[in-house]
């Protein structure tokens, strides 16, 4: 089952916890588990895309909940940052149902676009260059396939954005965009 879990990400650094077993184990009974954890000096990457984090540093804490098993799991991240290549994310979140993540999150960020557009193979946005910066709030369902889009877009999300020095073009437009800035607001699906 771990394995199933892990398995569209790359994950390595270090961690130390601390950490309870108490219950009985055998084909129809789990102990129930609690870690506290901290995690430093480690590294993230997406199989199936190019995104990755590293220097990532986090702690919090962890347990199967009331039912002992991965559908009542609740992790928690009291604190969280991360660099990516070109830019940086700190905040907290709440990971609950490891049958069907469900996230709770408030992050920061700043992101170099030209590496954000890199995520995305079928972006409109060609030679896309500038900064990106967020204040985020989203509450949904999360997951590592093509599903999330459908996910977010379903979710509480609401962001704070400003753009500044972006330079791009668009799809097979001779036009070249070009902003010095602007602030925006999305909530769910508005902007």
């Amino acid at each position: 089952n771990i394995n199933k879990i892990t398995n569209p990400f790359v994950i390595s650094g270090n961690i130390d916890f601390t950490s309870t077993l108490k219950g009985l184990i055998n084909k129809k009974n789990n102990p129930f588990f609690r870690i506290d954890y901290t995690i430093s000096n480690s590294y993230f990457k997406l199989k199936s895309n190019p995104f990755r984090l590293q220097n990532i540093e986090m702690s919090g804490s962890a347990n199967n909940g009331k039912d002992k098993n991965y559908s009542s799991t609740f992790i928690s991240a009291n604190s969280f940052s991360a660099e990516s290549l070109k830019g940086n994310i700190t905040g907290n979140f709440n990971l609950k149902n490891l049958n069907n993540y469900y996230i709770n999150t408030e992050f920061t960020s700043s992101w170099e676009l030209n590496e954000v557009n890199t995520y995305f193979k079928k972006s409109p946005f060609k030679n896309l260059s500038g900064r990106l910066f967020t204040n985020t709030v989203y509450n949904g369902n999360v997951s590592f396939h093509s599903g999330f889009k459908k996910m977010f877009l379903s979710a509480k999300h609401y962001s704070d954005i400003k753009l500044q020095n972006i330079k791009f073009k668009y799809t097979n437009s001779l036009l070249k965009f070009d902003v010095k800035s602007a602030d925006l607001t999305i909530n769910k699906q508005k902007m």
